[in-house]
């Protein structure tokens, strides 16, 4: 699933996990936020439930969203790195 980086974004992911607990989010994560604030040596927590909440430890320090259209690039690239194949 795919949220804004703001309160707003943080009850839809809520939301969605409390229907279904296996949905995973993409590009919602402190090492994502860290990047667009322009942070270094923040790294992935462990496990779901630890990305979620090291991410809204880093949104309470610093309470700049970051809205899916600023990630646009990264998002198109996801897929695309993903199909790459090495020959």
């Amino acid at each position: 699933m795919r949220a804004d980086i703001d309160d707003a974004g943080f009850v839809v992911v809520e939301q969605v996990r409390s229907v279904a607990p296996a949905a995973k989010t993409w590009r919602f994560d402190a090492v994502t936020y860290a990047g667009q604030l322009g942070l270094t040596g923040v790294e992935l927590a462990d496990g779901r439930d630890g990305h979620l909440r090291q991410l809204r430890e880093l949104y309470a320090q610093h309470r700049i969203p970051v809205h899916k259209e600023s990630l646009l690039d990264q998002l198109i690239g996801d897929p695309a790195a993903a199909l790459t194949v090495d020959c």
